[in-house]
Protein backbone atom coordinates (compact mmCIF):
# COMPACT_ATOMS: atom_id res chain seq x y z
CA UNK A 1 0.00 0.00 0.00
CA UNK A 2 2.74 2.43 0.92
CA UNK A 3 4.64 1.84 -2.32
CA UNK A 4 1.52 2.48 -4.34
CA UNK A 5 0.90 5.69 -2.38
CA UNK A 6 4.50 6.89 -2.88
CA UNK A 7 4.37 6.13 -6.59
CA UNK A 8 1.15 8.08 -7.11
CA UNK A 9 2.31 11.18 -5.25
CA UNK A 10 5.95 11.26 -6.26
CA UNK A 11 7.21 10.17 -2.87
CA UNK A 12 5.35 12.92 -1.00
CA UNK A 13 2.17 12.72 0.96
CA UNK A 14 -0.64 15.08 0.05
CA UNK A 15 -1.15 17.90 2.47
CA UNK A 16 -4.08 17.36 4.76
CA UNK A 17 -3.42 20.44 6.84
CA UNK A 18 -6.27 22.94 6.95
CA UNK A 19 -3.87 25.89 6.63
CA UNK A 20 -2.33 24.52 3.43
CA UNK A 21 -5.70 23.98 1.78
CA UNK A 22 -6.82 27.46 2.87
CA UNK A 23 -3.67 29.01 1.37
CA UNK A 24 -4.29 27.24 -1.91
CA UNK A 25 -7.93 28.32 -2.03
CA UNK A 26 -7.29 31.95 -1.25
CA UNK A 27 -4.37 32.34 -3.63
CA UNK A 28 -1.40 32.38 -1.25
CA UNK A 29 1.40 34.25 -2.95
CA UNK A 30 4.92 33.37 -1.81
CA UNK A 31 6.27 36.52 -3.48
CA UNK A 32 4.32 38.72 -1.08
CA UNK A 33 5.77 36.98 1.95
CA UNK A 34 9.28 37.17 0.47
CA UNK A 35 8.76 40.85 -0.17
CA UNK A 36 7.74 41.39 3.46
CA UNK A 37 10.80 39.52 4.70
CA UNK A 38 13.09 41.61 2.47
CA UNK A 39 11.49 44.85 3.70
CA UNK A 40 11.92 43.76 7.30
CA UNK A 41 15.56 42.80 6.63
CA UNK A 42 16.25 46.19 5.05
CA UNK A 43 14.66 47.94 8.01
CA UNK A 44 16.80 45.93 10.42
CA UNK A 45 19.95 46.87 8.51
CA UNK A 46 19.07 50.55 8.70
CA UNK A 47 18.51 50.61 12.43
CA UNK A 48 20.73 47.90 13.79
CA UNK A 49 21.90 48.49 17.30
CA UNK A 50 25.45 49.69 17.76
CA UNK A 51 27.10 50.09 21.13
CA UNK A 52 28.77 53.34 22.16
CA UNK A 53 32.17 51.77 21.47
CA UNK A 54 30.95 50.80 18.02
CA UNK A 55 29.81 54.37 17.35
CA UNK A 56 33.22 55.66 18.40
CA UNK A 57 34.90 53.17 16.04
CA UNK A 58 32.48 54.20 13.27
CA UNK A 59 33.26 57.91 13.75
CA UNK A 60 36.98 57.13 13.80
CA UNK A 61 36.74 55.20 10.54
CA UNK A 62 34.83 58.02 8.85
CA UNK A 63 37.46 60.58 9.86
CA UNK A 64 40.26 58.24 8.80
CA UNK A 65 38.64 57.66 5.40
CA UNK A 66 38.79 61.42 4.76
CA UNK A 67 42.39 61.51 5.93
CA UNK A 68 43.21 58.50 3.73
CA UNK A 69 41.87 60.29 0.65
CA UNK A 70 44.07 63.35 1.20
CA UNK A 71 47.08 61.25 2.21
CA UNK A 72 46.72 59.17 -0.96
CA UNK A 73 46.52 62.38 -2.99
CA UNK A 74 49.69 63.64 -1.32
CA UNK A 75 51.45 60.31 -1.90
CA UNK A 76 50.52 60.50 -5.58
CA UNK A 77 51.34 64.18 -6.22
CA UNK A 78 54.01 64.94 -3.66
CA UNK A 79 54.90 68.60 -3.16
CA UNK A 80 52.82 69.73 -6.15
CA UNK A 81 49.59 68.83 -4.32
CA UNK A 82 48.70 72.41 -3.19
CA UNK A 83 48.70 73.66 -6.78
CA UNK A 84 46.58 70.67 -7.89
CA UNK A 85 43.76 71.10 -5.34
CA UNK A 86 40.67 72.92 -6.62
CA UNK A 87 36.94 72.93 -5.84
CA UNK A 88 36.28 69.63 -7.63
CA UNK A 89 39.04 67.88 -5.68
CA UNK A 90 37.62 69.14 -2.39
CA UNK A 91 34.15 67.98 -3.43
CA UNK A 92 35.61 64.59 -4.36
CA UNK A 93 37.21 64.31 -0.91
CA UNK A 94 33.91 65.08 0.81
CA UNK A 95 32.09 62.64 -1.49
CA UNK A 96 34.62 59.92 -0.71
CA UNK A 97 34.13 60.44 3.02
CA UNK A 98 30.34 60.30 2.66
CA UNK A 99 30.55 57.20 0.47
CA UNK A 100 32.71 55.48 3.06
CA UNK A 101 30.29 56.50 5.82
CA UNK A 102 27.35 54.90 3.98
CA UNK A 103 29.18 51.72 3.00
CA UNK A 104 30.71 51.31 6.47
CA UNK A 105 27.28 51.69 8.10
CA UNK A 106 25.59 49.07 5.90
CA UNK A 107 28.48 46.62 6.15
CA UNK A 108 27.65 45.76 9.75
CA UNK A 109 31.25 45.94 10.98
CA UNK A 110 30.29 47.86 14.11
CA UNK A 111 27.69 45.55 15.62
CA UNK A 112 30.28 44.08 17.93
CA UNK A 113 33.57 45.60 19.00
CA UNK A 114 36.25 42.97 19.26
CA UNK A 115 39.50 42.83 21.12
CA UNK A 116 41.29 40.56 18.65
CA UNK A 117 40.74 40.48 14.89
CA UNK A 118 40.35 37.20 13.04
CA UNK A 119 40.73 36.32 9.39
CA UNK A 120 36.96 36.66 8.93
CA UNK A 121 37.12 40.22 10.31
CA UNK A 122 39.99 41.04 7.97
CA UNK A 123 38.01 39.70 5.01
CA UNK A 124 34.96 41.75 6.05
CA UNK A 125 37.10 44.90 6.27
CA UNK A 126 38.63 44.15 2.87
CA UNK A 127 35.18 43.68 1.30
CA UNK A 128 33.91 46.88 2.86
CA UNK A 129 36.87 49.01 1.77
CA UNK A 130 36.73 47.54 -1.74
CA UNK A 131 33.01 48.27 -1.99
CA UNK A 132 33.54 51.85 -0.79
CA UNK A 133 36.30 52.51 -3.33
CA UNK A 134 34.33 50.97 -6.21
CA UNK A 135 31.17 52.87 -5.29
CA UNK A 136 33.18 56.10 -5.18
CA UNK A 137 34.72 55.22 -8.55
CA UNK A 138 31.27 54.69 -10.05
CA UNK A 139 29.84 57.93 -8.63
CA UNK A 140 32.86 60.00 -9.66
CA UNK A 141 32.86 58.50 -13.14
CA UNK A 142 29.18 59.36 -13.60
CA UNK A 143 29.66 62.85 -12.14
CA UNK A 144 32.95 64.06 -13.66
CA UNK A 145 34.33 61.11 -15.63
CA UNK A 146 37.21 61.16 -13.10
CA UNK A 147 38.63 64.34 -14.64
CA UNK A 148 39.84 66.10 -11.44
CA UNK A 149 41.59 63.07 -9.96
CA UNK A 150 44.68 61.09 -10.92
CA UNK A 151 43.82 57.55 -12.00
CA UNK A 152 46.21 55.99 -9.51
CA UNK A 153 44.55 57.75 -6.57
CA UNK A 154 41.96 55.03 -5.98
CA UNK A 155 44.36 52.07 -5.63
CA UNK A 156 46.56 54.17 -3.35
CA UNK A 157 43.51 55.13 -1.29
CA UNK A 158 42.55 51.46 -1.03
CA UNK A 159 45.99 50.56 0.33
CA UNK A 160 45.97 53.49 2.78
CA UNK A 161 42.51 52.55 4.06
CA UNK A 162 43.55 48.97 4.61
Amino acid sequence: MMKKFAANWGGRRPSTCYKDSKKRRHGFQPRKSLELVLRWRLKMNLIHKISSRGLIAYAHDIVMSGVAFWLALYLRLGDTMPSYVNDRTIQAGVLFTLTCAVVFWFSGLYRGVWRYASINDLLAITRTVTAAVFLFLLVMFLWTRLAPLPRSLLPITWFVLM
